[in-house]
């Protein structure tokens, strides 16, 4: 295996991204991409304690409050439980559906800009079973995602509530708090690269060998297993850039005194504005890839090679 290049990938995304967009501009080729962007989707109150001192009026103002919200919730409890819950369910209902487009739309943009060209209509049909495929992965990891935070909040709460609540096991609720901190930092960097390596990696591995997710996975952990370090510094290289890039765009709307910041918070104008740097980070990973062997280059002459070698253990 050749060394492995961290910058360099980011010289020749950015000169791929400049080709793409810029050799020649075509307004119309930009618009249809950015939509592909779009679509591609974008990858998540405290309480007050007693204290000492009178409690009299404080007391019979909490009954007050008490008695009326029994009275409240007597007469509008179920309209309110029937609303919520029809809210709840349409947004479940409109999140599912909108995560299914997302995960289809993640393999157009990478059609798009591994082909250089603007296509919706053909790569939505073409990549049918791969975005499926993806869009139960992203469900299963969601839900996992979503029950490791409720545990790790639970446990926090259980920790840190005595300490505010009667300023009783101060000891336990600053470990509560420690580890709160330190589950919350290692649950962003956990699932953070997971979403990098399924976006960066997995997915043009997916639609390169036209297989689901699971064996995409197989054969990524072919590279990852030896290379794990170098896939961690990767994702450490992204987020520089992304710091940088993030400073330069924030730089943009102060200097339109926010008129641009207006114009991007548009859906689907946005993605266009930022076009480049989306499908620059397209490209870095694609670069980052190919250094691994021919079997990981995604190029648009070798994209959904049907007939593909086993990976070699």
């Amino acid at each position: 295996m050749t060394e492995i290049k961290f910058w360099k990938p980011v010289g020749i995304a950015w000169e791929r991204m400049v080709d793409i967009l810029f050799r020649p501009f075509d307004f119309e080729k930009w618009m249809v991409m950015g939509f592909a962007a779009w679509i591609a989707g974008p990858g998540a109150g405290g309480g007050g304690g007693g204290g000492s001192g009178p409690t009299g009026n404080l007391g019979e103002g909490l009954g007050r409050g008490k008695d009326a919200f029994a009275e409240f919730w007597a007469e509008y409890g179920t309209l309110i439980l029937t609303v919520g819950s029809a809210v709840l369910l349409v947004g479940i209902v409109i999140g599912v559906a909108l995560a299914w487009v997302h995960a289809r739309g993640k393999f157009i943009f990478l059609d798009n800009v591994i082909h250089n060209r603007a296509a919706i209509v053909e790569p939505w049909k073409k990549y049918r079973k791969q975005g499926n495929s993806l869009f139960l992965w992203n469900m299963a990891v969601g839900f996992i995602a979503i029950l490791v935070l409720l545990v790790a909040i639970g446990l926090c709460a259980v920790m840190i509530w005595p300490m505010c609540a009667n300023k009783s096991n101060i000891a336990l609720g600053i470990v509560g708090i420690v580890f709160g901190a330190v589950s919350l930092i290692a649950y962003c960097l956990v699932f953070g690269y997971i979403g990098t390596f399924v976006y960066d990696f997995v997915v043009p591995i997916m639609l390169k060998y036209d297989i689901g997710i699971r064996e995409a996975w197989s054969r990524f952990f072919v590279i990852l297993k030896p290379g794990f370090w170098k896939f961690i510094l990767y994702g450490l290289v992204r987020y520089l850039l992304g710091i940088g890039i993030g400073m330069a765009v924030m730089t943009a709307y102060i200097i339109t005194c926010c008129c641009l910041l207006f114009v991007a918070a548009i859906p689907y104008i946005g993605t266009v504005l930022l076009l480049p740097v989306f499908v620059f980070y397209r490209c870095m990973g694609l670069e980052f890839m190919r250094q691994f062997g021919d079997e990981f280059s995604v190029d648009a002459t070798e994209a959904t090679m049907l007939e593909a070698s086993k990976p070699a253990h």
